[in-house]
């Protein structure tokens, strides 16, 4: 069946579509945290951290993408391509996440001078807040809230940024413009953007095109999918572990 909206209104639509859930997605983090007996609603408390994170990648990413598809009237196989995975293309995801996880943390390394050259910066101090939050969060012992980390920090976001940035804006900045190249690189941008994190922008924008060109070449969702959890999961095992402090 014919798409009844053009690629450029269907990319207006996920806009629009997942800052609606991610409003949402916010009224009941604080509706929930209220309940919870948290007066104070900012992210200094690790669980506090959580339940927001939960909500924004459930309600927010997931719940978007959803509306998306309602929207546009599109079923979830015509727009992600998911097939059997197998062990060769899963073997790569390896090879690359240990090619990719130190490069990142260099990137990371030449991208901070942005906190020298404007330290006074609106951004730049509420990125350090943050940093502090994640890391109060990272650092938290227990087997239980390591568990819920690597499902609210490695499996959510893996699942609901990967069917957003990929899923649907790379593929649909593809079909428009006929580049990959392209596509790849405004996604990852895009993808970067959107965590508001000045000083980790080029290594998040080199994630982005990582995960794009591994959904390019494999034309299957699940690959990004896993590279994103194992990316986001060994950060997070080495935290809590204490083998590296960000």
């Amino acid at each position: 069946m014919k798409q009844k909206f053009s690629i450029s209104i269907q990319l207006i639509i996920l806009i629009f579509s997942v800052l609606f859930c991610i409003i949402l997605a916010s009224l009941f983090s604080r509706m929930t945290l209220s309940n919870l007996g948290f007066n104070d609603l900012s992210l200094s408390n690790p669980k506090a951290y959580l339940v927001s994170g939960f909500f924004s990648q459930v309600v927010g990413f997931v719940g978007g993408f959803i509306l998306f598809l309602k929207i546009t009237k599109q079923s979830l196989k015509s727009v992600i391509n998911f097939k059997q995975p197998t062990f060769k293309f899963i073997s790569i995801v390896f090879g690359l996440l240990i090619i990719a996880f130190p490069l990142m943390m260099y990137i990371g390394y030449l991208n901070s001078f942005l906190k020298d050259i404007i330290p006074n910066n609106n951004f730049i101090l509420q990125e350090i807040e943050t940093d502090k939050y994640q890391l109060a969060l990272l650092t938290t012992k227990g087997n239980l809230m390591l568990s819920i980390k690597l499902i609210v920090i490695a499996i959510l976001p893996a699942i609901g940024e990967e069917l957003i940035f990929r899923g649907v804006i790379l593929t649909k900045i593809k079909q428009a413009s006929g580049n990959i190249h392209y596509a790849v690189i405004v996604s990852a941008v895009v993808f970067a953007g959107i965590h508001l994190q000045p000083t980790k922008l080029l290594p998040m924008i080199f994630l982005g095109i990582v995960l794009g060109y591994l959904y390019s070449k494999t034309k299957n969702i699940f690959y990004p999918m896993l590279f994103h959890f194992l990316f986001n999961g060994t950060t997070i095992l080495l935290t809590h572990y204490g083998f590296v402090n960000l």
